[in-house]
């Protein structure tokens, strides 16, 4: 049988206060059929309730997949209709939809070293000699809480064209506004579709928005951390980008080595190659301005 189940971890729980309570609940899958996946009787199906959360029900299941193609199912649950399909047979929404909000927790990679000795052979004697050593991975990778946005459409069977134009669009940074409300950047994400019925196909887009990280640490003599970015509001990493880290190289004038030197690249784009494309989440098929 086709291992099916709740990813470790893989739920986010949204509670407003006000009584509204939204679910994302996140599976793995050895299944390679959306299809099939959707057919297991142990996938929730739509008005099932949540376990734990009386009133709280399915109002649809998102797929995705892996890169050796595994099917990940995405089951979204509120008390509302929050996640509920929007039908829509004119390849355009109303300003009135509201997408799906969740909050996603995302591991950060923050870089940080220790000065620290060690002995360094010499020809025929042990010398001590001072390094930059970096911290164990559980003072370097942070839990981040981001806003998760998640919208499913149904429009007419998109095009090889339409299709193109989705792919152009992964991860590219897009300013959401329009049905979304709000004015944030978001990173689009691979989206999930299958058909709908024989005329018409389901999308659902996902968005992740990421604040950059603030600054938590200082460098000092002992420890080395990436530096807070000059007029950013105190952060130490920008959004939407990664570090990479250089080992120092050479020693000051006490014989101490340099620290390592911080570098950030960015892994989504709102430009490239001449291209901005805060606003080409409008071009994705079934949403207008």
């Amino acid at each position: 049988m086709a291992l099916l189940s709740v990813k470790l971890g893989g739920e986010s729980i949204v509670d407003s206060g006000s009584g509204v309570i939204r679910i994302t609940q996140e599976w793995v899958s050895t299944y390679y059929s959306k299809e099939a996946c959707a057919a297991d009787a142990r996938l929730p199906k739509k008005g099932t309730q949540h376990p734990n959360y009386q009133g709280v029900v399915v109002d649809s299941v998102a797929f995705g997949k892996e890169s050796d193609g595994a099917i990940t199912p995405t089951v979204l649950y509120s008390n509302d209709r929050s996640f509920e399909i929007v039908q829509n047979t004119r390849a355009t929404i109303s300003t009135k939809a509201r997408p799906g909000q969740s909050i996603k927790q995302v591991q950060v990679y923050i870089p940080g070293f220790v000065l620290a000795e060690k002995m360094v052979p010499t020809g025929n004697v042990q010398s001590l000699t001072e390094f930059w050593d970096e911290l164990p991975p559980g003072a370097t990778h942070l839990t981040e809480n981001r806003p998760f946005l998640t919208l499913t459409v149904i429009v007419p069977a998109i095009t090889a064209q339409q299709q193109a134009q989705i792919i152009s669009q992964i991860n590219k940074v897009h300013l959401l506004t329009g049905p979304f409300g709000g004015n944030l950047k978001y990173e689009f994400y691979p989206p999930s579709s299958f058909p709908e019925d024989a005329t018409r196909d389901r999308i659902t887009y996902y968005w992740l928005h990421d604040p950059g990280t603030p600054a938590t640490q200082s460098s000092n003599q002992v420890f080395a951390y990436p530096p807070v970015i000059p007029n950013s509001g105190g952060l130490m990493r920008k959004p939407f980008h990664r570090f990479i880290v250089r080992n120092g190289v050479g020693t000051d004038a006490d014989e101490h080595p340099f620290p390592p030197t911080f570098y950030q690249e960015p892994f989504a784009f709102e430009e490239l190659g001449g291209i901005n494309y805060l606003d080409h989440w409008q071009i994705l098929p079934g949403i207008v301005p």
